[in-house]
């Protein structure tokens, strides 16, 4: 379950962005093999334009594979 804040902010020099948050998941439930499912992770995702048409992006936050 996702939750959180996300803060942005641009100037001429480029684009600044913060989060505050967290998401949950039960590694029980959630079983996998291999690398994690980026469509179970918390992320963000933007689309900015410059100028020259949208750039989409998408920054993946996902924790280290317990031992």
């Amino acid at each position: 379950m996702p939750f959180g804040e996300a803060y942005l902010a641009w100037n001429e020099q480029g684009l600044g962005l913060a989060t505050i948050g967290q998401d949950y998941y039960d590694l029980d439930l959630l079983a996998y093999d291999g690398a994690f499912p980026l469509q179970e992770a918390f992320r963000v995702e933007l689309g900015v334009d410059g100028g020259n048409g949208v750039k989409h992006f998408t920054l993946y936050f996902i924790r280290p594979r317990p031992r």
